[in-house]
């Protein structure tokens, strides 16, 4: 029998096998008491919100499910047909859907559900089939087959919504392939009816066609964006507990799950001696996927290299070597894609994802591994590199980097804009207690004519000091006309200047770097969208993004030499926060005198209005200031105040009855010492101005971080701003790679919070290894913002220096030239 026999007969075989499966499968669906099992919590959760209820509120759940399921029959647990509580976790437009279907019995809504999925699973496999190339009556058949597959039965058994995010992800790429971005971008909203295993799928379609790439994300943020609007509208703050539900059922499951697939993948690198020996076969070659391959391997993938010349014999010698078969596993590492029973789909479908490489290898093209590190080899003789990995190759690819990147940080704006949304929309008074009803508070009393700082002068001696409202008088005076409004209503009011403040100061900090690649550019939105300080600061409605606005624009007039709207940012920013004064000696020492004069005066001039028009207002220099320049032990107090505050309290008699003045001094010669050393480094003779400007500046940011008396999480949202310029400064020099390498560790260092460390749940250190662990745990952030004030000094005294590193060349061809 020829090999097209022997294919011809395995098709044959497995479908008269999957034609006998379907006697059981129907066996199944008349006598099994699970039938429809998850469809049943759907259903559950759709008659919650038909109600007008909350899906993911676990007691109405349980109580319509009782009602529906068990209570009709009486049945008890024990019985096989009781219905155990099973919590509804997929997104909450699914139970919108089938709301129709509530009025109907639960038996006659499964049926409609599942010939629903049936069709999407036949209609998405018939699709997927026909983008691979085959004929219709085959693609039908291969449709059928999936359908009846082990696979199909147990989703449409369950009534599982996987095959809706199958179906969406067929469709998406069907239509981005003929050109229609923007629907297959809407298409691709459904994965959110699964997203554990959905979120994925939007990278694939974009590495699948590129080409469409912008209008598929743009169609899938817009249609995710009017999906979660529309959810929220019905929810309110009850979408927020969606995420938790996955968590939730983790912790409310007890033992092994026999339910969970794909888990025994994990077994075999975990083996060792005989077992792992036995699990795998003595040949490679003599394995069963092997030895039914019969298709025509993968070719490996080619790139350009602009080094070749376009008559280069070696080129195409190289190119002509790396076209034909290999007669072993290919050049991707990986073993030859067994057909099995339909040969040569899986070839077709690689080579659609690698580009089609099996073509004939054109001129100037070269191998991937043109520098392959001696001692790594392949079993076979051949060298080998991780560079020559699929997907850590593309890495090396700009283009390809700069998609991922655009598609990490529409990702993490999306996320950014629902967390927002939900926040704004479900903002309640207890959500408020921290900060805002303090700084409301203070605005209260401004707007009263009575004293601000009564709170803090109350509460002076206890913790509660931190919460009271400590500000200067300028910040209740911009608040005291949002008071008529009530406290919820100003509170929504100001979490829009919030969010308007870190949108103007993302965009300042873009436009202040022009050095910056897209890539860069896009590295410096995703590092702002994923910073957790961010999502702290909008949590406690904080003004640290305002702060962060007026810094950056201060920048802004500073290099574009209008040095009196430049005073006045100042100005404001130092009556918002007291540590922004320092720009003002910052600047005079890089010789912009009129930009420095015109702020103290602008300063002196705001602070004497305030002062009339709050009075009392003054107490703040002479009763606030005072006080809150000691500092707080407080775990959360990122700065060196609060590192040395701990140590004092963690060992009261650590120099005798000296120990409080000697903290003390420690705590005002470190601030002296790190000021004055980043205002020492800001000279400008040497270096080129607008970056001697920019480094002094953002320098001048991490140092007051260091050594302010109160450095909360959400107050390190300021050093986006260094963090921009070190990337900016980063691409421009091209130093050594240890500078990026060095500032992601500080950026990790300062997104970690201290609950990520085992600390005492009782704040109370009672051994040595307890006090190490706290002063490590606690200062973590401080370690961080130690690190970006180096590097960014560092980079300061090369500037000074004169020091500008060229452009490595890209390639040798440039070298040589």
């Amino acid at each position: 029998m020829t090999g097209a026999g022997r294919r011809r007969l395995r098709q044959r075989l497995l479908i008269v096998f999957l034609i006998a499966m379907t006697i059981p499968y129907a066996r199944q669906l008349v006598s099994s008491p699970t039938v429809g099992q998850d469809f049943r919590a759907f259903f559950a959760a759709a008659t919650v919100v038909a109600h007008h209820g909350d899906p993911y509120d676990w007691p109405s759940l349980a109580r319509v499910e009782d009602q529906l399921y068990d209570a009709p029959g009486q049945v008890a647990p024990g019985n096989p047909a009781f219905y155990e509580f099973l919590a509804y976790p997929e997104g909450p437009w699914l139970a919108f859907a089938l709301v129709p279907l509530t009025v109907l019995p639960w038996q006659a809504a499964d049926a409609i559900y599942t010939g629903l999925l049936l069709l999407v699973l036949v209609g998405a496999s018939f699709t997927v089939f026909a983008l691979l190339g085959w004929r219709p009556p085959r693609a039908w058949l291969g449709a059928a087959c999936a359908a009846l597959s082990a696979v199909g039965f147990i989703n449409l058994f369950m009534g599982q919504v996987s095959v809706i995010v199958f179906g969406a992800f067929i469709v998406a790429w069907y239509l981005a392939g003929r050109g229609h971005g923007w629907w297959a971008g809407l298409a691709l909203a459904l994965i959110w009816l699964k997203p554990n295993i959905g979120l994925p799928l939007p990278l694939v379609i974009v590495l699948l066609e590129p080409a469409m790439a912008r209008r598929v994300i743009g169609g899938f943020i817009g249609a995710s964006a009017v999906a979660f609007g529309g959810a929220t509208l019905v929810l309110g703050s009850g979408l927020m507990e969606w995420p938790l539900q996955i968590p939730r059922m983790w912790q409310a499951v007890q033992g092994l799950q026999p339910d969970i697939a794909a888990v025994e993948s994990f077994f075999y690198p975990g083996l060792h001696g005989w077992p792992k020996m036995a699990a795998r076969p003595a040949d490679p070659r003599t394995h069963a996927a092997a030895r039914l391959a019969g298709g025509p391997p993968l070719r490996p993938v080619l790139r350009h290299d602009p080094a070749a010349s376009g008559d280069g014999g070696a080129a195409r010698a190289a190119a002509r070597g790396l076209g034909r078969s290999a007669g072993r596993d290919h050049d991707l590492g990986l073993p030859y894609p067994s057909p099995l029973l339909f040969p040569g789909a899986p070839v077709r479908l690689l080579q659609r994802l690698h580009r089609n490489p099996g073509r004939l290898a054109a001129a100037r093209l070269a191998p991937s591994t043109r520098h392959p590190r001696p001692g790594s080899r392949h079993r076979s003789g051949r060298r080998m590199s991780m560079r020559t990995w699929y997907g850590v190759r593309r890495l090396y690819e700009p283009r390809f980097r700069e998609r991922v990147l655009l598609l990490l940080v529409i990702i993490a704006a999306a996320y950014y804009a629902v967390w927002s949304i939900v926040q704004w929309v479900g903002l309640t008074p207890a959500a408020l207690r921290f900060d805002f009803v303090n700084y409301f508070g203070g605005a209260q009393a401004a707007a009263h004519g009575t004293d601000i700082y009564a709170d803090f002068k109350r509460s002076w001696g206890t913790e509660a000091w931190v919460t009271a409202y400590i500000y200067p008088p300028f910040f209740a005076e911009l608040l005291a006309p949002l008071t008529p409004l009530g406290l919820l209503t100003a509170a929504r009011i100001w979490l829009l200047v919030v969010h308007a403040a870190f949108i103007g100061s993302l965009t300042l900090i873009v436009r202040l770097h022009p050095e910056l690649s897209r890539a860069g550019r896009r590295l410096v939105l995703l590092a702002a969208f994923g910073f957790m300080p961010v999502y702290l600061n909008l949590k406690f409605q904080q003004v640290a993004t305002l702060w962060l606005l007026l810094l950056t624009a201060s920048l802004w007039a500073a290099l574009r030499r209008r040095d009196h709207l430049g005073g006045a940012v100042i100005a404001m920013a130092a009556s918002l926060k007291v540590t922004p004064i320092f720009l003002i000696p910052l600047f005079a020492r890089l010789g912009r005198l009129r930009l420095a004069i015109s702020a103290g005066m602008a300063l002196l001039l705001l602070t004497a209005v305030t002062v009339l028009a709050s009075p009392g207002s003054w107490q703040f220099f002479n009763v606030v200031l005072p006080r809150i320049g000691l500092g707080t032990a407080n775990w959360d107090n990122g700065s060196f105040d609060g590192l040395v505050s701990r140590i004092v309290q963690i060992s009261p008699n650590l120099l005798g009855t000296s120990t409080q003045t000697a903290a003390k001094a420690i705590i005002a010669l470190a601030a002296l010492a790190v000021i004055g050393l980043t205002l020492w480094r800001a000279r400008q003779a040497g270096g080129d101005p607008g970056w001697t400007t920019r480094l002094g500046v953002a320098s001048l940011i991490s140092s007051l971080l260091m050594v302010s008396s109160v450095t909360w999480q959400h107050h390190l949202v300021t050093l986006l701003l260094p963090m921009a310029t070190a990337i900016a400064w980063i691409t421009a020099r091209r130093p050594a790679q240890r500078y990026g390498w060095w500032l992601l560790a500080a950026y990790v260092m300062c997104w970690v919070d201290r609950r990520a460390f085992p600390l005492p749940a009782d704040q109370q250190v009672h051994t040595a290894t307890q006090a190490a662990l706290v002063l490590t745990g606690t200062s973590i952030k401080l370690i961080g913002v130690i690190m970006v004030w180096l590097l960014l000094l560092q980079m300061l005294r090369r500037e000074a220096a004169g020091f500008a590193v060229r452009r490595q060349p890209a390639w040798p061809a440039d070298a040589a030239a």
